[in-house]
């Protein structure tokens, strides 16, 4: 994803997606700060997650497995 054509990191890829996800929970915080307190989104899903371990367990084992993949794919071991 974040792969340049000739070889290591495209880090203007990485900066364009630091400021995506910037972005996002910039609007998340203003969100939650128009209804309420502004760390009500946050809490909301740290709620959820606390009160769903499978799914937490769930995901914190597909997004280890996906990590040790793409450090295999890229590099070069497969």
């Amino acid at each position: 994803m974040f792969k340049d054509p000739f070889g290591g990191t495209d880090w203007d890829a990485v900066a364009r997606f630091g400021f995506l996800v910037g972005i996002f929970f910039l609007f998340l915080t203003l969100g939650g700060a128009a209804e309420g307190n502004w760390y009500d989104p946050y809490n909301a899903i740290l709620v959820f997650f606390q009160g769903h371990f499978t799914v937490t367990i769930g995901l914190t084992i597909i997004g280890l497995i996906v990590a040790y993949s793409y450090s295999q794919f890229s590099g070069g071991h497969y």
